[in-house]
């Protein structure tokens, strides 16, 4: 998910009929498989069938369930659209029934409006720095002065702007460690954004680094789909948009050896506050099976 190329981007195993497994089934399988995230197809509730779903979606980490997470709802709706033709698709998640669209590999998904849910203090920002052996000025968005914020369009995420690119890239995965603690005392993950590229993706506008608790079962995310709007929200909102929409191209996973490309965009209105935000990737299928319980 998020490549154009196999062995690249965010690996998802899809459970496209997952109607009799329980819980603790599909968390034994997510363990099991160990990819970042898998997803798991089952029957809708009344609520979401009421609001129009076609289907709904369980998400899950090696070490735990997710309410949200953009490629495994993105890479399930394509697997959802290869069964039955379909060019758009409503799936039901915990956070409530999002709509996405099929192009070819391309798949956009509307998703919830991100929220700044909390800001923190100078003293906060000093104490990331400090895990992260950087001085604290390194931690600022280019041409402004917000300072990190909490932003979640379903899973919160401590959005930490860098002035450079060449400091985020230099961070060893290890030693964000304590930095991730610091984001888990507001109960966050660790999403880091730097303004240009490094290459990877030749396209993209910012380079982004996102860190997890590693009991969810990883360090590092190699394309981050719910992380993305929040990153551009925190952006547009940094940067004072007032009645206009923000796209990004975002470029990570290159220190891990998985490129990904990520497309997000949202619209900011009149008093510069997010209304309304999408997020699309491509797939490349590279295998099915079937696993016997």
């Amino acid at each position: 998910m998020f490549t154009d190329r196999p062995f690249a981007g965010n690996a998802l195993a899809v459970f496209g009929d997952a109607a009799g497994l329980d819980e603790v089934e599909m968390q034994t399988l997510a363990a099991e498989l160990n990819l970042a995230e898998s997803s798991f197809v089952h029957d809708w509730t009344e609520a979401g069938l009421a609001d129009g779903a076609d289907a709904a979606v369980r998400i899950f980490t090696p070490g735990t369930e997710l309410p949200f997470a953009g490629h495994p709802t993105l890479g399930t709706a394509w697997v959802l659209a290869q069964t039955d033709g379909r060019s758009l698709l409503r799936l039901e998640l915990a956070v409530g029934v999002l709509e996405a669209s099929i192009d070819r590999q391309m798949v956009t998904l509307g998703t919830t409006v991100p929220q700044v849910v909390r800001r923190i203090d100078r003293a906060m920002r000093d104490e990331l720095a400090r895990a992260l052996s950087l001085d604290p000025t390194e931690l600022r968005w280019p041409g402004a002065d917000d300072l990190p914020a909490v932003v979640s369009c379903g899973t919160p995420y401590l959005v930490v702007p860098f002035a450079r690119l060449e400091a985020l890239a230099a961070i060893d995965a290890r030693r964000a460690i304590a930095a991730v603690g610091v984001a888990r005392k507001i109960d966050a993950d660790l999403a880091m954004v730097a303004p240009g590229n490094a290459g990877a993706i030749v396209d993209a506008d910012v380079h982004v680094r996102v860190m997890s608790d590693p009991t969810m079962g990883a360090l590092e995310d190699a394309a981050t789909g719910s992380a993305a709007v929040p990153l551009c929200a925190f952006i547009g909102i940094a940067d004072q948009l007032r009645d206009t929409a923000l796209g990004l191209v975002i470029e990570q996973g290159v220190e891990m050896g998985r490129p990904s490309r990520l497309e997000t965009e949202v619209i900011f209105d009149a008093i510069g506050m997010p209304t309304a935000a999408r997020l699309s990737g491509s797939v490349v299928p590279i295998g099915e099976g079937w696993i016997e319980i």
